[in-house]
C-alpha cells in the first residue's frame, strides 16, 4: 500500500510539473529583435529611462548600506558594556551613518529632479 501511495505521489508531482508546458505552447513566435532582447535582458526603452532606473537602484542599495551601518553602530553601542572608548566609537558610527543617509536622501532627490527635468525637456 505504501508503494502505491509513493508512486501516485510521484505521478501527481510529475503531472503538475508538466502542466505549464501546455500553456507555454500557446505563445506565438515573434520576429525581430524582441526574440534577441528577451534572453539577453537588454532594455528596449529610452536610454534616459534606463539610466534613471540604474541611478534609482544604486541609490536604494546605498541607502540600505547606510541603514545597515546605523544598525551595526547600535549593536556596537549595546555591546560596549560601559567601555567609554567603545561607546564613543559606536556613537560616531551611528552619527556617520545618519549623515550618510541624509546625503543619500538629498542626492536621490537631486537626481530625480534632474532626470525628470531632462525627461520633460525632451518631451517638449
Amino acid at each position: 500500500m505504501k508503494k502505491y501511495i509513493v508512486i501516485l505521489l510521484l505521478l501527481t508531482c510529475l503531472g503538475l510539473n508538466l502542466l505549464p508546458l501546455a500553456a507555454f505552447a500557446q505563445n506565438e513566435i515573434q520576429d525581430g529583435l524582441i526574440i534577441i532582447n528577451a534572453p539577453l535582458g537588454m532594455p528596449s526603452g529610452d536610454l534616459r529611462v534606463v539610466i534613471s532606473k540604474i541611478i534609482n537602484q544604486l541609490m536604494g542599495f546605498i541607502g540600505i548600506a547606510f541603514v545597515l551601518i546605523i544598525i551595526a553602530g547600535g549593536f556596537l553601542y549595546m555591546f560596549s558594556m560601559g567601555d567609554e572608548v567603545a561607546a564613543q566609537r559606536a556613537k560616531d558610527t551611528i552619527t556617520q551613518g545618519i549623515i550618510g543617509l541624509v546625503i543619500i536622501f538629498c542626492s536621490y532627490s537631486i537626481a530625480n529632479f534632474v532626470i525628470n527635468s531632462i525627461k520633460d525637456a525632451s518631451m517638449q
